[in-house]
């Protein structure tokens, strides 16, 4: 609990993305969360994720991350 809040998790997050898109050649990441795990909804928003799947009755959110998304996104102000 220690760690929590320091931004580890948004940090390895993003790491872990720009070597799968930039370096791997992916083009699209998929991520899963629990619905009730509101934390890591976050992190995965705030690295560029967005969601695309719902299903409150399994349980699960289901996010997805694209190459060119991400870089527009970078570019921004």
């Amino acid at each position: 609990r220690q760690y929590r809040g320091n931004g580890f998790a948004q940090k390895a997050i993003d790491t872990l993305a720009d070597y799968s898109l930039n370096t791997l050649g992916y083009q699209t990441l998929l991520a899963w969360t629990g619905v009730d795990n509101r934390a890591s909804q976050k992190t995965l928003e705030k690295v560029g994720f967005e969601e695309e799947y719902n299903n409150r009755l399994n349980g699960a959110i289901g996010y997805t991350l694209i190459k060119t998304n991400r870089d527009i996104n970078r570019l921004a102000p």
